[in-house]
């Protein structure tokens, strides 16, 4: 079903107002009988006319409202290959320049932006998305990378991975998105992501397992325990670069893509633990199209 703008949903010869129909002054059917302002009551032709119009604007304006942000999800029904399909707000998923992800293949070498983490100690905090878990973090965290300041907003988890490399999918992703500092920038946001593979088990991880919510919107915070989101990220911060979009609607572009190439580990029950719990969230690979992708060799934290 194509969807229209919702001020097309109003024809120009009434007005709904709260479920009923307003018609405006001077609405008749005008027949030429020699006076030109001369007007006879409503037909049962005029009548079954604006009946249907009222019909058609009616079903217009339900066609507009019923795909609301709350109807996209990882379905076959709702999932990306139909978010296009479910609001006007979302057709960048389908028709954008940048989007995300990628498959990580055949990348440029180069020196690039040496990545500065300054993270800051935060209130352990977690919030149920509906269709994925968002560790939420206090302000004052920061990622600069010689020209931007971002602060960093959240930690997002995705199971499998969203990015691949060489078609390789690792069973879960951490995304932590930051923003920028200055509204006007041309960046407006930053994503640095992470993989985990299937290994010893994680202590990190293991702490925050034990306070994941469970309905969507629910929030769960523990008093007293705090964590910092530095201690997750490897030693060898060497990464893959490219423009891209947030990976869920309304596929946002503008965003930096930070993926760090080397994967922490965590155990087969704490990752199928997450995946339990939220299942696949994964938008497929999309087209790199003519983007460049580079590999950025990094030094040490």
């Amino acid at each position: 079903m194509k969807l229209i703008n919702k001020s097309e949903c109003y024809d120009k010869n009434f007005t709904l107002l709260a479920g009923h129909i307003e018609i405006q002054p001077g609405l008749q059917e005008r027949h030429s009988t020699g006076h030109p302002s001369h007007t006879r009551p409503h037909s049962f032709d005029f009548k079954l006319k604006l009946s249907l119009r009222f019909i058609m604007a009616f079903c217009c304006c339900v066609a507009y409202t019923g795909a609301s942000a709350q109807n996209w999800g990882y379905t076959e029904k709702n999932g990306p290959k139909n978010w296009q399909n479910l609001s006007n707000s979302f057709e960048r998923c389908a028709f954008g320049r940048d989007q995300s992800p990628i498959d990580l293949v055949n990348p440029k070498r180069g020196e690039g932006d040496l990545l500065k983490f300054s993270y800051a100690v935060s209130t352990l905090r977690f919030k149920h998305m509906g269709h994925w878990l968002r560790l939420e973090s206090d302000p004052g965290s920061y990622l600069e990378n010689g020209r931007s300041r971002f602060e960093l907003q959240n930690i997002e988890f995705r199971t499998p991975s969203e990015h691949t490399i060489s078609g390789k999918r690792f069973p879960l992703e951490l995304q932590f998105l930051h923003k920028n500092t200055k509204s006007s920038s041309t960046s407006p946001m930053a994503m640095v992501s992470l993989f985990v593979e299937v290994g010893a088990e994680n202590a990190w991880l293991a702490a925050l397992l034990t306070s994941l919510p469970q309905k969507p919107q629910e929030i769960t915070q523990i008093e007293g325990l705090y964590f910092n989101s530095q201690d997750w990220l490897p030693k060898d911060l060497s990464y893959f670069y490219y423009p891209g979009s947030l990976t869920y609607p309304p596929c946002e572009e503008g965003v930096s893509w930070h993926i760090l190439q080397k994967p922490q580990s965590a155990s087969k029950a704490q990752l199928a633990k997450l995946s339990t719990l939220f299942g696949n969230n994964s938008r497929p690979v999309q087209e790199r199209k003519n983007r460049i992708l580079r590999a950025q060799q990094a030094s040490p934290k």
